[in-house]
């Protein structure tokens, strides 16, 4: 997961924000099933890292499910055009499986150790 621009933020540069501090029309963000537009489940939400300069949300830190390997794990997902669904309590990623699968070495494995919380 490279940087473009070096206005970016790196993840060391950038805040935790736990799910469950976050609601959206009235829902809860925690534990949000995250997915593609095809609905294939990808995870669960834990978080969100944000650019607290830039006010910029930039990635997703979601529980993977065992599609990502066979062990699943913590992982960070750029944070693209989403859709939020309150009533299923889902994040619809608006990529489709081939970008989702095509990038999925590449995507940052994320431990606890490296959160800041707020």
């Amino acid at each position: 997961m490279g940087t473009t621009a070096s206005s970016e933020a790196s993840i060391g540069q950038l805040q935790y924000l736990d799910s469950h501090l976050v609601d959206v029309e009235g829902v809860s963000c925690s534990e949000m099933t995250i997915r593609v537009a095809t609905g294939r489940v990808l995870g669960k939400l834990q978080g969100f890292l944000v650019d607290p300069v830039a006010q910029q949300l930039k990635y997703l830190v979601v529980s993977t499910s065992s599609w990502f390997g066979e062990l699943g794990g913590t992982k960070v997902l750029p944070f693209v055009s989403a859709r939020v669904d309150a009533a299923t309590r889902a994040i619809e990623v608006l990529a489709n499986d081939f970008e989702v699968q095509s990038n999925r070495d590449s995507l940052s494995s994320f431990s606890a150790d490296q959160l800041l919380h707020t």
